[in-house]
């Protein structure tokens, strides 16, 4: 709503002659009612709160607060192999090594290829503007690394993953 748009954070940007902060990039990525572009958020905004919460059903199952919001059987079909990723050939699939991806959500298959020291079955996503997640089943803990940049990046929420697996053993 109007009332809600100051709360919206501003957009760093740092590619080719733009650099610096931002609401507006074009009319594709304005959040109004006439914006018809389709991207993978549909216009989608949350807080890390609610984030955070949506990370926490997903690490228990699909349940949130005692309450059933996805069946056990779609987080099974979500994080079952849909897709190989390709081995690293220095494209942007380097950072995925060792996963596959689900539906909705890429899974971690070969340990030994993941630098963030992840165990078999970690799953997350990462959006456009740099907003990473990441779910532990076996350590029973998820991640969420949030930023409003346009320069997408895997090393720092790799970095992340990395300390806070050092930590949770």
């Amino acid at each position: 709503t109007r009332d809600e748009w100051d709360r919206y954070q501003v957009m760093y940007i740092n590619a080719d002659n733009l650099k610096g902060f931002t609401y507006l990039l074009d009319s594709q990525w304005t959040f109004k009612k006439e914006n018809h572009a389709h991207f993978g958020g549909g216009g989608l905004l949350s807080t890390f709160e609610d984030y955070s919460h949506f990370c926490e059903m997903l690490l228990n199952r699909g349940e949130y607060k005692g309450r059933r919001i996805l069946s056990e059987a779609s987080i099974d079909q979500m994080t079952r192999k849909w897709v190989e990723i390709p081995e690293s050939d220095g494209s942007n699939y380097k950072d995925l090594s060792g996963c596959y991806y689900g539906f909705a959500c890429f899974v971690l298959q070969n340990p030994e290829l993941d630098r963030g020291n992840s165990k078999k079955g970690m799953f997350g996503w990462a959006g456009y503007n740099n907003t990473h997640f990441w779910i532990e089943p076996e350590k029973n803990l998820y991640g969420l690394f949030m930023t409003r940049a346009r320069e997408f990046g895997w090393d720092i929420p790799i970095a992340l993953r990395k300390t806070v697996n050092s930590i949770v053993e």
